[in-house]
């Protein structure tokens, strides 16, 4: 197998070589038979010897060749003025200021110079082509042109030293100009007038030879904004380093944490701190381990954010602006319709649980009878926040409350509850008006642990009053 890959590959390479050699002959045979044209027959060399036959009689007759006298005519013709143009970079000006301003210029200058370099190299290629096509049998007979050569190599040599002498007088007035604006755009030191007998002085003179005196102190300087956030970052650091129980300040973590060991300071609640309407107040405290606003879902908090009411009626609301609200709602509920709108009860539980108010002042809430919708808020707000325990104690008594409630539904429409049903829900259900009320432990679980009393319910007295008639 191997052999035959060898073999084929040799084939294909004798195939290529042959196919390379056919394509060179074919090139060859049609370069042999390549007639030129009568175009290609000129002779350059004999034209280059008129032309400097002609400029050598010109420069011995002081006459114009026909070439340079139709110049001024060919640049009439083209409508560029001899006064107000630049034939090197070919451009027209409407006044003399304008062009003598563009020969001041650097571009202008950049292309003069390499204007001349390109005249000197065509008259040295020109000169070296007259040397070598020149036959030998008139090398005799060229003793003028010789001199004439040397003249021209000569006079290049005298060019090259000018052009240089240019770019460097050039570049000297250029470092001039430049200091001479630096110089202007100095303040001139001011010359007080001469008093009589005396020579004028200069004012920064006489400033220097005043001595400073004691009253004189020069303004603090205004610390910049590195400054300003090195500052800000100590003093967060030295905040962060406070024990937030007892307040006292370490010089290290490792003290801090020393110290939240030993004393079990570890425990304190965090501080939640902000200005914005969408942060809980700078003294709320955790409620369950948590930011209080986030025992609502984010989902129907970020709802809350953009509603209407909330940016209308809850921005800047305090406590007391909370239960002026809620003495004036219609209804109980979550959120309503296809978008899920929260309702205004929703808004304004979320805002106490920004404001986190007293546990007195909701205690008030709840034991007021006057606005019924003012205690339901409450009550959430009781049942979100407060120990298992407490909330036994406090709501149970009042499943003595019939008073009738109007309830949102889901569909946006209105149904008829009672506080007692309202109250069993906050007791006994997992989620009330689309919030997720935290766990609360069993009442027969904290009456076995000694924290609750057993529970007497006002249907016990009435059944013994029954007991008691049947037995008489």
């Amino acid at each position: 197998y191997t052999e035959q890959k060898q073999r084929q590959q040799q084939e294909r390479d004798e195939e290529r070589r042959c196919r390379l050699a056919e394509q060179r002959a074919a090139a060859a045979a049609d370069a042999s038979a390549y007639v030129p044209q009568a175009w290609e027959e000129v002779d350059y060399t004999r034209i280059l010897k008129e032309q400097l036959d002609l400029s050598s009689d010109e420069a011995d007759t002081g006459t114009e060749s026909p070439a340079q006298s139709q110049t001024p005519a060919d640049d009439s013709d083209l409508g560029v003025g001899d006064e107000l143009a630049c034939v090197i970079c070919d451009k027209a000006f409407k006044t003399a200021a304008q062009k003598d301003n563009h020969e001041k210029s650097k571009k202008h200058m950049k292309a003069v110079r390499e204007a001349r370099r390109e005249m000197l190299r065509e008259e040295r290629q020109m000169a070296k082509m007259q040397q070598q096509k020149k036959p030998a049998a008139d090398d005799l007979e060229s003793g003028d042109d010789a001199a004439q050569l040397s003249d021209s190599v000569v006079e290049e040599d005298d060019l090259v030293q000018i052009i240089q002498e240019l770019e460097i007088a050039q570049a000297e007035t250029g470092k001039k100009t430049k200091r001479k604006k630096r110089q202007q755009q100095q303040p001139q030191p001011e010359v007080l007038p001469p008093a009589p007998g005396h020579e004028a002085v200069l004012v920064s003179d006489y400033e220097a030879e005043q001595e400073p005196t004691p009253d004189s102190e020069t303004p603090a300087r205004r610390p910049t904004k590195r400054e300003q956030r090195r500052e800000r970052q100590k003093a967060k650091a030295q905040n962060e380093l406070a024990c937030n129980v007892c307040n006292k300040e370490f010089a290290s973590r490792n003290q801090l944490f020393n110290h939240i060991g030993d004393t079990g300071h570890a425990l304190a609640a965090k501080t939640f701190k902000g200005k914005s309407v969408r942060r809980t107040a700078g003294t709320a405290q955790s409620v369950h381990g948590t930011n209080p606003q986030y025992l609502i879902e984010t989902t129907f908090r970020q709802r809350i954010y953009d509603s209407l009411y909330w940016k209308d009626q809850c921005f800047g609301l305090t406590v007391t602006g909370v239960m002026e609200k809620a003495a004036g709602l219609g209804s109980v509920g979550g959120c309503y319709g296809a978008s899920r709108k929260p309702t205004e009860f929703l808004c304004l539980t979320l805002k106490l649980l920004q404001l986190q108010p007293d546990r007195q002042m909701v205690e008030v809430l709840i034991d007021q009878e006057e606005f019924k919708y003012l205690r339901a808020l409450a009550l959430l707000y009781f049942r979100l926040t407060e120990a298992p325990a407490d909330i036994y104690q406090k709501l149970e008594p009042l499943y003595r409350d019939f008073r009738k409630l109007r309830a949102r539904t889901d569909s946006g429409e209105f149904e008829i509850v009672h506080m007692d049903e309202f109250i069993d829900t906050l007791l006994r259900e997992k989620q009330a008006c689309y919030i997720t009320l935290p766990v609360l432990t069993r009442r027969m679980a904290l009456e076995d642990g000694g924290q609750l009393a057993p529970r007497i319910s006002p249907l016990d007295d009435d059944d013994d009053d029954d007991s008691a008639s049947e037995s008489d």
